[in-house]
């Protein structure tokens, strides 16, 4: 069975998209390399290896720079037509004609869920691409319960399948390594929060918590790593309007290589997760993975997260996160519950599950007529 995948995403910085398309097919060929020939076409090869570990196991297509509708007619129908592709496998937005049969994967619908925070021309055209491209999709996906109800709610569909996103087992981090990357940040006991800063992360309620907390006098840094990629919403700006002794134990990082954010991840005494809402939320779940102590929104797709317990909360909740800022430094969960919570996480969001599920779907498919 051949499968194009579409990583025009991947010309970019690294997000959801392009750890879910990597982390789907790298699981998918190591689990079923028999089976499947995986195409990577839209992006160049330098940008590929960035993504894939195992790039050898896959065939890239060589990438010719064209506009967006041209890459999706023209140019896409030759490539099909050349390697004689059964499956086209697209993010949010398939093309209208059709040369094969297509995957489509429609992470969420946030900008319905949320309207205020995008304009009206971009909920428009998005909710007209995205109904079409899996309404005539073969194989529809989404990556949570969350995200597969909104889809059949709001564009009366079904037979949407979910397609989890899955958490790498991560290897102890060097000593060296934590030490390094902990002194060039010049951290000891610290809070962290990874995210793009918008908006909807609301990172203006943990800043706040964290002020009203008191934990600042007390030794604490509170870290914020993420990309200033959204011009509605101002970090700096937000943490300028505090007083110098407390702005300056708030931390904002770019630009982190995955080596320090894994540090970062480790070194950590708690990590909070304060979105208001998620297609399905990532972060969170590596902190789990680990070992990290972990508070987090119960909003959208995190509602999912029942294992953390009482530390899943009401982002509205005023004074909450204060709360568990303070309960979660003062008595920390023991090590077996964090254990716990960590083989829960490896168990039930991994690629092989995700992978396995994906299988089932193009054999199932591939039975029926084109």
């Amino acid at each position: 069975m051949k499968i194009l995948v579409d990583c025009h995403s991947m010309r970019g910085e690294s997000q959801g998209i392009t750890t879910y398309i990597s982390g789907l097919y790298e699981a998918l060929l190591e689990q079923y390399p028999e089976d499947y020939e995986v195409y990577l076409w839209g992006a160049p090869e330098e940008c590929l290896v960035k993504y894939f570990r195992s790039i050898e196991k896959f065939r890239v297509i060589e990438y010719e720079p064209v506009r967006e509708f041209e890459r999706l007619t023209y140019a896409l129908k030759s490539v099909v037509k050349k390697y004689s592709i059964d499956y086209c496998h697209f993010q949010y937005t398939a093309p209208i004609l059709k040369y094969c049969k297509y995957i489509v994967t429609v992470h969420d619908l946030l900008f319905l869920d949320f309207p205020k925070q995008f304009g009206l021309a971009f909920r428009v055209s998005r909710t007209i691409a995205f109904y079409l491209s899996l309404f005539r999709a073969d194989i529809r996906l989404t990556v949570s319960e969350y995200s597969k109800r909104r889809i059949e709610a709001l564009f009366f569909l079904k037979k949407v399948h979910v397609t989890p996103n899955g958490v790498a087992k991560n290897e102890n981090v060097a000593d060296n390594d934590l030490r390094n990357t902990l002194e060039k940040y010049d951290l000891k006991k610290y809070i962290l929060y990874v995210s793009r800063f918008e908006l909807r992360k609301n990172h203006s309620s943990l800043v706040e918590a964290f002020f009203n907390s008191g934990l600042y006098k007390q030794g604490f840094k509170l870290v914020l790593v993420g990309n200033k990629t959204y011009g509605s919403f101002s970090i700096d700006e937000l943490i300028s309007t505090y007083e110098l002794e407390f702005s300056k134990n708030v931390l904002v990082v770019e630009g982190v290589s995955n080596k320090d954010l894994s540090v970062l991840y480790k070194g950590c005494d708690l990590f909070v997760y304060p979105s208001l809402g998620e297609g399905f939320g990532i972060p969170p779940l590596e902190a789990v993975s680990y070992g990290i102590n972990t508070i987090c929104s119960n909003t959208t797709a995190m509602s999912e997260f029942t294992f953390l317990g009482d530390n899943l909360y009401d982002p509205h909740s005023a004074g909450e996160l204060t709360r568990l800022l303070r309960s979660n430094v003062l008595n920390p969960p023991s090590a077996e519950v964090l254990l716990r919570n960590r083989e829960y996480v490896l168990w039930n969001y991994n690629w092989h599950r995700s992978s396995k599920i994906l299988d089932e779907l193009v054999k199932l498919s591939s039975v029926k007529k084109k």
